[in-house]
């Protein structure tokens, strides 16, 4: 029997650095999920691009450096109800993390889809 395994592919980041403050960076990420939720409800060609860019996770985490992101939150698409639960969850995380940071703006938010082998 072979083994199924996933492959974590990045679709979008968002960094917080490039943003003036936290309303301006949360309301970006907001964007990027209505706008996913929005273009999925269409129709058959959006059907067909999101087969192929389908978003299943969003990851928040704190950059340390180049290489490494630490207290990394990932939420599930399919862990909520709707979107409006989802947004919720990802402003109040976003705003508590900001709260913690060490290092000013060091916030990120990647878009992220696993493909199966």
């Amino acid at each position: 029997m072979k083994e199924e395994k996933k492959e974590l592919k990045l679709i979008y980041q968002i960094n917080h650095s490039y943003y003036p403050n936290i309303e301006s960076f949360i309301s970006k990420v907001i964007d990027f999920i209505e706008v996913y939720y929005r273009t999925k409800e269409n129709t058959s060609i959006s059907d067909l691009l999101f087969r192929t860019y389908e978003m299943n996770e969003i990851i928040i985490g704190d950059i340390v450096n180049e290489f490494e992101i630490k207290e990394v939150l990932i939420f599930d698409f399919q862990d909520y109800p709707s979107k409006i639960h989802l947004i919720e969850s990802i402003k109040n995380t976003i705003v508590i993390f900001n709260n913690k940071l060490e290092r000013p703006k060091s916030l990120i938010v990647h878009l992220v889809r696993y493909i199966n082998d």
